[in-house]
Formats: C-alpha cells, sequence, structure tokens
C-alpha cells in the first residue's frame, strides 16, 4: 500500500528500528483500533527514501503492510558471473544459509554475524509462521538470463547518471523499463544523455542485475552485509558486489 498525503507531526523520539522491533513482538494485525494508533505518536522514517515526516497512523499501517528485502548483487548488473551452485555452496559453507534442494533457504547460524542491524536490536522470525506467508527471514536466490530491474512501491526517484538530473515522474516508465530492461531506453532532458533503465542511478533504493541474492523481511536501512561477506562474493566472481533494498 502507498500513501500520498502526509503530515508533519514533529521530531520523532523513537526509531524505525525500535518500531520494527516492538511490532515484530507484537501478534497484531493492520486493523488497529482508533485508541491503540493514538499510542504511537511522533515517529518518524528515516533510510527508506521518505525524507519527510508522516502521520503516525500512516506509520503504523505502513510498516505493518510492508515486507521489505535486502538484495546483494554484482556490481555491474551485466555481470557474467552466473555460477549460482558456487554461489549457494559458498553460502552455505559461510552459514548464511541452511542447505536446501530449492533457491528459497532458512537463515544459517552465523546469519547475525554476516548481517548487521543496525541501532536497536530487532526481533527477527527465522521460522515460517502458521499461515504459510513469507513474513519471515529467510534467502532466496534468483537467476535470470537477461537484466532484471528491481525496484519497490517506496523507490526514490532514479538519478541520470551523467548529470545527476532526478528523474521525478519516472513512475510512469516503471513498468514498460521492467517489461523492457535492456532494450527500453531513457534520455536526459537536462544533459541528453541515453540510457538503459538499468544505468541510472537508483542509489540503495533499486537495483538491477541477473544474479540476485534476496534477504527477506528486511526494512531498508535496518540491516548491511559485513565487508567479509562481500569479500567472500568477491572472491567467487572475480568482481565487486553491491546492495540495495526495496519495499
Amino acid at each position: 500500500m502507498y500513501f500520498n498525503s502526509f503530515n508533519h507531526v514533529g521530531r520523532a523520539r523513537w526509531s524505525v528500528a525500535a518500531i520494527i522491533s516492538q511490532k515484530r513482538t507484537q501478534q497484531c494485525t493492520v486493523g488497529l483500533d482508533q485508541q491503540n494508533q493514538k499510542t504511537f505518536h511522533k515517529l518518524s522514517l528515516y533510510g527508506a527514501g521518505f525524507g519527510k515526516f508522516v502521520n503516525h497512523n500512516h506509520i503504523i499501517t505502513h510498516l505493518l503492510l510492508m515486507n521489505g528485502s535486502l538484495l546483494l548483487t554484482p556490481d555491474n548488473p551485466d555481470s557474467d558471473f552466473d555460477d549460482i551452485d558456487i554461489l549457494k555452496l559458498t553460502l552455505t559453507e559461510a552459514e548464511l544459509i541452511q542447505p536446501a534442494a530449492t533457491n528459497s533457504f532458512l537463515c544459517g547460524e552465523k546469519f547475525p554475524q554476516l548481517i548487521t542491524f543496525m541501532g536497536c536490536s530487532p526481533h527477527l522470525v527465522f521460522e515460517p509462521p502458521e499461515d504459510s506467508s513469507d513474513k519471515y527471514c529467510h534467502v532466496i536466490l534468483h537467476q535470470h538470463d537477461n537484466i532484471q530491474l528491481v525496484t519497490g512501491q517506496q523507490t526514490a526517484p532514479p538519478r541520470c547518471p551523467s548529470c545527476r538530473h532526478r528523474i521525478s515522474d519516472w513512475k510512469k516508465y516503471q513498468q514498460q523499463w521492467h517489461e523492457h530492461t535492456s532494450s527500453e531506453t531513457w534520455s536526459c532532458p537536462k544533459c541528453e544523455c541515453v540510457s538503459y533503465p538499468w544505468q541510472l542511478d537508483w542509489r540503495q533504493s533499486g537495483g538491477a542485475g541477473k544474479l540476485l541474492i534476496e534477504i527477506k523481511n528486511i526494512f531498508p536501512g535496518e540491516a548491511v552485509p559485513v565487508d567479509q561477506l562481500l569479500a567472500q562474493l568477491k572472491s567467487i566472481s572475480g568482481e565487486k558486489w553491491r546492495y540495495f533494498y526495496i519495499a
């Protein structure tokens, strides 16, 4: 769900990490009554590209509906590295993931050492919930023949890689960019630089690649991979890896 209107509510005293931690430890739903909603006041969001304070009712609903992900992929979206078997083996031996027959994995014993959580320690759910939803922390490997653009509802506007022009109207191109990532181009109205969608500067709120590691149920800005993990990925692929978030 995306909210188009936001209200300024002053400086927040709680961090998003604390909110997420508290909400994850409660068996609550989006349908909070008005009295309970009023108990969560003066909250702000950071690290997800919002850049402004929002109404607390919106925050609660938004956090409960949002299912964010942390993604890692080779720095070059058109990377030739495609050995998903060696990737599985590396992540398993590093104990980021547990062995599995599919490309969906439970988190391994050393997951907390390889993915660092910022701010307050969150209460993480590592086992599939009884409702069979995917609202728990787990890892999925994605492999594609062509470059895939990955964005979310809260992805910030990308910028021209040449002049840094902000593409504020990017969402009107979103569908065609996703469907034709490697053929559709965008021409900058400021410097006339022509770019494919995957060549735009998405910063850390979007990205592209052919081979991606997705860590589910991570709120944008909530966690980062440690240098050791990035170094291991570089050693097997021969190139630098980057990370970004979607929600």
